[in-house]
């Protein structure tokens, strides 16, 4: 067998050693030289094998030194066992109709917040898994997630679109949780990365398309300038939820001059507007919004006209302002 040969002077020569294919792990006693062992290795493999150690792999480590790197191993091996355990059970029951109770328990059971702040907290931290851990806790919703998310907020922006999935789960289940963020959602929205990542942006504005988070007219004006056409068109839906009647009454008649791409959300927004205002409105669009699918948007609009009230939470039908 390879190497036998060299295992066999060692072991002869009263050196302890255990070796996995070519590499070689020797313990030696206090007081012993180790140079002197590498030196009779080196010789062994040279004259049994036709081999030399490889100077970049070969290292001598104190006794405390080397523990300390078998537990860094072991706590690799142990974080990457738990990772995929983790995603096993999170994807069994996220794709699951009916998840199974006891696989729902034992992620409850798991210290997901913890999971999450230590994998966040790494210089360099690995994406996939923290989307696995986000998913997780959209599963999951333990009680503190809430007092989590508003307390680390401006840290976890950089991951947009997991963080307001998760708020708007937990929203659902706490209606008004997190009515106190909005001051932090809007300087977030204008402060990097938001402001030169437009993916951030978007899903941190989400939160407000969604009504995850409460959004009033005076802390509308800090966000109404902001320049993509994408911004635009969740402004328009934002501004339905602010009750801006006055913007779509201002604007309805221009609707031609704005952008293909920012009009069904600007038609959208108006559901704000008074019920007959609006369908006579709509009436009005139709040699105007003719592109191949315009009529059946407007005719969709029109019968769902409630839906999207209660979708946006607009108020509708008050006192002409």
């Amino acid at each position: 067998m390879a190497l036998s040969d060299t295992d066999k002077a060692l072991v002869d020569h009263g050196i302890i050693v255990t070796r996995f294919v070519d590499d070689f792990r020797i313990f030696l006693n206090a007081g012993d030289n180790p140079y002197d062992v590498l030196s009779f290795l080196a010789q062994q493999l040279s004259i049994n094998e036709g081999l030399s150690l490889n100077a970049a792999k070969t290292r001598v480590m104190t006794r405390a030194a080397y523990l300390e790197t078998l537990k860094g191993l072991t706590s690799d091996i142990s974080e990457e066992a738990q990772g995929e355990a983790l995603e096993t059970l999170t994807a069994d029951i996220y794709f699951e109709e009916s998840p199974d109770p006891e696989d729902l328990e034992a992620l409850k059971a798991l210290n997901l917040l913890g999971f999450l702040q230590e994998e966040i907290g790494k210089e360099d931290y690995d994406v996939g898994r923290i989307k696995v851990i986000f998913r997780a806790l959209k599963i999951a919703k333990p009680s503190d997630a809430i007092e989590y998310i508003i307390a680390n907020f401006s840290e976890l922006v950089v991951f947009a679109k997991e963080v307001s999935l998760l708020m708007q789960a937990l929203e659902e289940d706490s209606p008004g949780c997190f009515n106190g963020l909005t001051d932090g959602v809007v300087a977030a929205i204008l402060e990097p990365p938001a402001s030169s990542v437009q993916l951030i942006r978007t899903w941190l504005l989400e939160l407000f398309v969604r009504g995850t988070v409460p959004i009033a007219a005076v802390q509308f004006k800090q966000i109404e300038s902001l320049p993509s056409l994408l911004d635009k068109r969740q402004l328009h839906i934002i501004r339905s939820r602010t009750n801006n009647k006055h913007f779509f009454r201002m604007n309805k008649a221009a609707v031609g001059q704005i952008p293909p791409f920012e009009q069904p959300a600007f038609i959208s927004g108006a559901v704000c507007l008074p019920k007959d205002e609006y369908e006579n409105w709509l009436v009005t669009l139709k040699p105007i919004f003719s592109g191949p699918t315009c009529h059946l948007f407007l005719k969709w609009t029109k019968s769902n006209k409630e839906k999207l009230i209660a979708k946006l939470g607009a108020s509708v039908d008050d006192p002409v302002e």
